[in-house]
């Protein structure tokens, strides 16, 4: 119902449900600590979100889809967004740059909400001006890979991960935020265990402080082994 505040968001699958033939976009809300975490990091025009889930092994029997028995849940990575244009609706000079189309975002008609905003995504993935990846500045990974799984295998903590060793960085200031703590990260062979915050959202880190993570990324939206 109108009043309800659940909603599609980050809505960046054009074909999640049928919109008729209306004009649509990627757009991803945010409000109140999230983004203001997120202004306090400066995120804008060109930086790019990678959006994490709970996930869990399913079987299929009769039609009908069940959780395997024993099977651990885990994080895993499923889609980017890289931001082509933000939008403060706590501004009234910004508002008036919101296109019709953007009036389906739930976030739109979240009257006073604290810092709310809505991102934009990009259609093309653009680095420094360069071309990465045409049609990728958006999208969802469709089916499981390893390299996408954050969770170590076989653990039993969801935030047990292990992460990719271009995320660390000796400097305790330039790790990823809410994880500024060396004692945290464990180098173990070509990659680092990370005890990932508990309830964890908007970690934010500089790739221009961690060489390797445009690489990584164009590997992980063309599907190879890494």
């Amino acid at each position: 119902t109108g009043d309800m505040l659940v909603h599609l968001d980050p809505d960046i699958s054009e074909n999640v449900y049928d919109r008729g033939n209306n004009e649509w976009g990627p757009m991803f809300g945010q409000d109140g600590s999230a983004q203001g975490h997120l202004r306090k990091q400066t995120i804008g025009k060109g930086d790019i979100f990678l959006f994490f889930g709970l996930y869990g092994w399913v079987s299929k029997n009769e039609g009908k889809y069940r959780y395997v028995r024993g099977e651990k849940k885990f994080h895993m990575l499923w889609g980017l967004m890289q931001i082509e244009d933000v939008i403060h609706f706590d501004n009234p000079d910004e508002i008036n740059r919101v296109k019709e189309w953007m009036k389906s975002h739930p976030h739109f008609y979240l009257q006073g909400a604290k810092q709310n905003t809505l991102y934009i995504g990009r259609k093309d993935l653009i680095v420094d001006g360069k071309l990465i990846a045409q049609n990728c500045g958006t999208g969802t990974f469709e089916k499981y890979r390893d390299e996408l799984q954050l969770t170590r295998k076989g653990s039993h903590k969801l935030t047990d991960w292990l992460v990719p060793s271009f995320l660390f960085n000796s400097d305790k200031k330039k790790l990823p935020t809410y994880h500024q703590n060396h004692n945290l990260w464990n180098q173990e062979e070509d990659k680092y265990n990370l005890k990932a915050a508990s309830i964890g959202q908007e970690f934010v880190f500089d790739c221009a402080e961690h060489p390797g993570a445009i690489d990584w990324l164009k590997k992980l939206i063309k599907g190879e082994e890494q």
